[in-house]
């Protein structure tokens, strides 16, 4: 049960962040490279695949979008 709500979550999360760069029209490439990780972990975190997300990936990614770690997570819901 566990496991279905934290990928609920991560999914939710992930679509938020997919919105937000999509918002922007950048490229996967473009905000990878400026928060310091591959286009392979973003995809992950984007499509709720990636379950070692941690606050600092997710501080880098809202900052990177101009938005708060709260937004991501209450709009996810």
């Amino acid at each position: 049960m566990k496991d279905i709500l934290l990928q609920r979550s991560l999914s939710g999360i992930g679509q938020q962040l997919l919105t937000c760069r999509h918002a922007r029209q950048d490229k996967q490439l473009t905000v990878a490279r400026s928060v310091g990780i591959s286009v392979s972990v973003l995809s992950r975190v984007e499509s709720g695949k990636y379950k070692h997300v941690t606050i600092e990936l997710l501080l880098k990614l809202a900052g990177y979008y101009g938005v708060t770690i709260e937004e991501i997570v209450s709009m996810s819901n």
